[in-house]
């Protein structure tokens, strides 16, 4: 790398996760660009199986240990000369995490100081975290250690969440470079209801897919003789992702003798369910659950698809989809959608153009809509070509990456270390 190219850390609460390959797709796109980026994961991946790309990270994933009593008296007696020193800044972070309370500000209390620690082994420049929960607190926690800069992506369940503090959200804000949140919605959401008056500092930047690896199939593969159109959906077995409104949808186009076949990728909490009610609507002919795929075995599912579906819906606790990554690249690869105007979808998919989009849990709408899909190839294509040109236009994985890269800040001609910068006078 040139000797001024960033070295900027990748914060994240667990890393890698096969449902979040918008993060790795930004980070490979960095590399790309010529940015140095590093890794840095709070905890250890429990998905057991990740997307194959994980390999071209230029540097080894570095895991922050959890250090207890006993590695924070170690790590102290280590640099007992510089104590004095450092106080008022141990200070000042220790009064963050009490003002977070016990809940949220422990788990930051027993990683901030491994995390300060490997900033200064690998020299970041700045620090970049996916979601304002504990990786983010965790990296405000990290600047007031040791100076080094942050900014924030925002998504969904971050900001939505009943659960969500107001005063702790505009303090992230507040400490950080910017918070990037992924669509219109989210950023007014935020100002209104979680940073009031940060304009300047809230920035929306949607998530990119590659255009190369994501295409238009032209011409469309012809169906063999008495073949069925396909409806595809991916994303977690969850409750926003409405995927038992989907079912319901999919049982009502049986019944009424639409041939089809749909099949579901993903897997989470709701699995048991979701078999349980395709069983009692006599429903396994046409509706499957895949499970979760690796992204390069989903990029052929796309090829074979007609239709993709993603009915999306408020869950329970106030959590929901902000920008869909399947929707991005159903997009790209000149596929129509059917969705729900939730959130960002509506940034996505316009009705009409590119898709459709019906009231959120509506299973009569959602039906006629696939329908209509199904039944007419030349409205595939004409929505398919729309969605291709709107992924150009608007979710292009280099600009973006490219926009983002932008927001960093240039790297300090020193950077800044845990002591160093406190024997500044920092």
């Amino acid at each position: 790398m040139p000797e001024n190219t960033p070295r900027v850390g990748y914060l994240l609460k667990k890393f890698p996760r096969l449902s979040e390959t918008f993060i790795l797709n930004e980070i490979l796109e960095l590399q790309r660009q010529g940015l140095d980026v590093h890794v840095l994961s709070l905890y250890m991946p429990d998905d057991g199986r990740f997307h194959s790309a994980v390999a071209e990270l230029v540097h080894p994933i570095t895991y922050v240990p959890e250090l207890g009593p006993r590695d924070l008296f170690r790590r102290f007696a280590e640099r007992r000369g510089d104590l004095r020193r450092l106080m008022n800044r141990i200070g000042t972070a220790l009064d963050y995490l009490f003002d977070l309370g016990e809940a949220d500000g422990l788990p930051v209390m027993k990683r901030a100081l491994g995390v300060a620690l490997e900033v200064e082994r690998l020299e970041l420049d700045h620090i970049h975290a996916h979601f304002a929960t504990i990786a983010s607190r965790t990296a405000l926690a990290v600047k007031l250690l040791t100076g080094v800069s942050y900014s924030i992506t925002a998504h969904a369940k971050d900001i939505y969440r009943s659960t969500v503090q107001p005063e702790a959200f505009a303090r992230l804000v507040d400490e950080s470079e910017c918070l990037v949140t992924v669509c219109e919605s989210n950023r007014d959401h935020i100002l209104a209801e979680l940073a009031p008056g940060r304009d300047q500092k809230v920035r929306r930047l949607y998530n990119g897919v590659d255009l190369e690896r994501f295409r238009q199939r032209e011409p469309r593969v012809p169906r063999s003789t008495g073949e069925a159109p396909s409806i595809l959906a991916v994303g977690r077995l969850v409750q926003k992702k409405g995927f038992a409104i989907l079912i319901r949808a999919c049982a009502e186009l049986r019944n009424q003798g639409v041939r089809f076949q749909c099949r579901i990728v993903g897997d989470g909490e709701q699995r048991a369910e979701l078999l349980e009610l395709i069983a009692s609507l006599n429903a396994g002919a046409v509706v499957e659950l895949a499970g979760a795929l690796p992204q390069d075995r989903i990029l052929p599912l796309y090829a074979q698809a007609d239709v993709v579906a993603l009915p999306c819906v408020q869950d329970q606790d106030g959590n929901r989809d902000a920008l869909p990554t399947t929707l991005l690249e159903a997009l790209a690869c000149g596929l129509p959608v059917v969705s729900t105007p939730v959130v960002g979808v509506p940034e996505i998919v316009i009705d009409g153009q590119n898709g459709r989009l019906v009231p959120e849990g509506d299973v009569a709408a959602l039906a006629a809509a696939l329908k209509e899909l199904l039944l007419s190839a030349e409205l595939r294509e004409r929505f398919g070509r729309a969605g291709r040109l709107r992924a150009e236009h608007c979710f292009d994985l280099r600009q973006n990456v490219r926009a983002l890269r932008e927001l960093f800040p240039s790297p300090a001609r020193t950077p800044p270390k845990f002591v160093k910068v406190v024997e500044a006078g920092a």
